[in-house]
């Protein structure tokens, strides 16, 4: 597919899910490919450029891993020893479980911690100390590394790990240890870093506006004291494929330095867990990376969702290709699929991910999925209404309650159902997990919510 191609297919892509800017930026055989669309902010008008920076969400993941692993690389941290090694003091409402939970754990999503706890702890660099101070009532999802559930809270542990070992603040750390070796000059961390440079800004539905968008007014990225788990890093799509690069290239920067030896390359690249529900074709998870290994594809990634912002990382581990996308808005999970579906699956000769396909039947009786079922971020409440199963969601942010809309299941078989939000193509699942005939879990968005009514 030529520039030319690309950048029709991201421009049409845009105008057909409501996207205001976006980036596309493709490395293959070596070669990289930049291509942008729309505007950094409806307000301003301004352009997005090939090195504007957008917030990369929990893609951050995939760095706080990889500057966790320089550490093991140092001897200051080993994989399999528990947190409480590096953090004494650390509890949360199961003192027990912590005991257990092992650094491995934290970056493979087994930890049991119960992940979306985003309280704002003030900027400075004594945020994560208190942000850690604040989970002593946290819940526990599971017993440690018997299950898997995505969890941010993981991280910010993670991130913690990395100032007590090595002295620095996180965004210090990961300047200093990542971007400088790395060379990448459009990557910022610290939201005091971030004036004078061309910003990609949020946008939400303008309900005034068909099909159009608002930009974000007094919310631009989510609180700072969960940076490692992805709230505030903004990055230009070159700089990604740079990082991921290195993760391509035996730990190796452009100038043939080691930032990270092969060993933990390779160890992050290794499935640690199985995904109890794949879903948009994710199997497994390593340290920091998810795995996409469909039909003898090789595809290591991660997305990254914060407040109106996406982006999207693969990586080819076969061909050593890379695709980056980010959107400041719109419907960005199918504005996704439709732009790698004809760019970046094709080169890599991977399948796009399907839907699954409605069950010609459901169940007769739905009343064993029926409940409120709950985790920290908030409930879920599953009914039946007129034969038909509906759930509907309230998210808790700190102070702020997100109320989600009520959406039709359809039964897909093995006691899992698909959904759509309003304006939302590619379907969501959710699954339940049964005892005794009635429904005690529910796993969507990648993590469990356990009933309470």
């Amino acid at each position: 597919m030529s520039g030319a191609d690309r950048q029709k297919l991201l421009d049409d892509a845009a105008r057909r899910h409501g996207v205001p800017g976006g980036v596309l930026a493709i490395l293959d055989q070596g070669k990289l490919s930049v291509v942008t669309t729309g505007v950094l902010s409806v307000d301003t008008g301004e352009a997005v450029r090939p090195d504007s920076l957008f917030q990369i969400g929990s893609i951050t993941k995939v760095l706080t891993a990889t500057l966790l692993m320089t550490q093991v690389d140092r001897g200051r941290v080993e994989l399999d020893s528990p947190i409480r090694t590096y953090l004494p003091d650390f509890r949360t409402a199961d003192i027990e479980a912590v005991k257990a939970i092992t650094v491995r754990q934290l970056l493979c999503h087994t930890s049991g911690l119960d992940g979306d706890f985003f309280t704002d702890t003030g900027n400075g660099p004594g945020r994560l100390l208190r942000f850690l101070d604040r989970c002593a009532l946290l819940p526990q999802l599971f017993d440690p590394g018997t299950d898997f559930s995505y969890s941010n809270v993981a991280y910010n542990v993670a991130g913690r790990i990395v100032e007590t070992v090595t002295g620095m603040d996180f965004d210090t750390a990961l300047k200093r240890l990542l971007f400088e070796p790395l060379g990448l000059k459009q990557s910022v961390v610290d939201p005091y870093d971030m004036p004078g440079r061309s910003l990609a800004a949020g946008h939400v539905p303008d309900p005034d506006s068909s099909g159009g968008s608002k930009q974000l007014e007094t919310l631009f990225t989510l609180a700072v004291s969960s940076s490692p788990a992805g709230a505030t890093t903004m990055m230009s799509a070159a700089d990604l494929v740079a990082f991921a690069q290195m993760h391509l290239t035996a730990g190796q920067n452009a100038a043939a330095e080691a930032v990270l030896s092969p060993t933990a390359v390779a160890a992050m690249q290794d499935e640690q867990v199985r995904i109890p529900v794949p879903s948009r074709g994710l199997d497994a998870w390593g340290l920091g990376w998810f795995f996409q290994d469909v039909d003898g594809c090789a595809l290591i990634g991660h997305d990254g969702a914060t407040v109106g912002q996406n982006a999207y990382l693969r990586v080819d581990r076969k061909s050593g290709s890379v695709g980056v996308l980010f959107a400041n808005g719109g419907s960005a999970n199918d504005f996704f699929l439709d732009v790698f579906r004809e760019s970046y699956d094709p080169l890599v000769g991977c399948p796009s991910p399907q839907a699954p396909p409605v069950a010609a039947s459901s169940p007769d009786d739905l009343g064993p999925y029926a409940g409120v079922y709950r985790n920290i971020v908030g409930d879920t409440r599953v009914e039946v209404k007129d034969g038909t199963l509906v759930k509907s969601s309230a998210i808790n942010f700190d102070d702020t309650v997100i109320e989600q809309p009520e959406v039709t299941m359809d039964y897909i078989g093995d006691d899992s159902f698909s959904w759509r939000l309003p304006n939302q193509v590619f379907p969501g699942t959710t699954s339940f997990r049964m005892e005794s005939g009635k429904a005690q879990s529910l796993f969507s968005g990648l993590r469990w919510h356990h009933r309470v009514e």
